[in-house]
């Protein structure tokens, strides 16, 4: 049972090599435009803000905020690969590892609650909504329905890349822990 398992992790290993130095033989400039073409695939399907001035607007902030979640997001496998490919995270800074893990999952945390709690969405509204100034310019008198939905900023792409990063951070922490970070 042993050597069967390590033939197919074997198996397994030469088959992930072998398509890691297939992508890298694709030219860079390809791998972008693919890229890019995705972006526009997903920034046209998925859910768009509302709250942008048109359609168009709309649109172009979904395609241009999908393209960086999947440039950005592809960023952090190759060190993974890495990393699993020679069974060592040996020139991986732990301390990187550490602050993106914390980072990213700090980062999760208040984009979750952005996107998703209604509740977070109407505090920010009563305490940032509809600020205007009065006519003395001294104070700032606060006129908005805690009720009405405010755009935060935080869209579905940003939620995406947040668990992503974080996801992959922590795949990398565990690297650093499970293969130890000696040369």
């Amino acid at each position: 049972m042993g050597s069967s398992r390590n033939r197919s992790h074997r198996r397994n290993r030469i088959m992930l090599e072998e398509g890691l130095l297939r992508f890298q033989s694709v030219p860079t400039y390809i791998k972008g435009i693919a890229l890019l073409l995705a972006g526009i695939s997903l920034g046209s399907i998925l859910p768009k803000n509302e709250s942008l001035t048109s359609p168009v607007v709309q649109y172009a902030s979904s395609i241009v905020g999908y393209t960086y979640f999947l440039c950005w997001s592809t960023s952090f496998y190759p060190q993974i690969i890495l990393n699993y490919t020679r069974k060592s995270t040996s020139g991986l800074s732990v301390d990187f590892s550490i602050l993106n893990v914390v980072g990213f999952g700090c980062y999760s945390i208040y984009v979750g609650y952005f996107f998703f709690s209604p509740s977070i969405r109407k505090q920010y509204a009563s305490r940032f909504g509809g600020i205007q100034e009065s006519h003395t310019g001294s104070d700032v008198n606060v006129n908005v329905d805690v009720n009405e939905e405010i755009d935060m900023g935080v869209q579905s792409n940003d939620v995406a890349f947040a668990f992503h990063a974080f996801l992959l951070s922590s795949v990398q922490m565990w690297q650093i822990l499970y293969y130890g970070n000696r040369g």
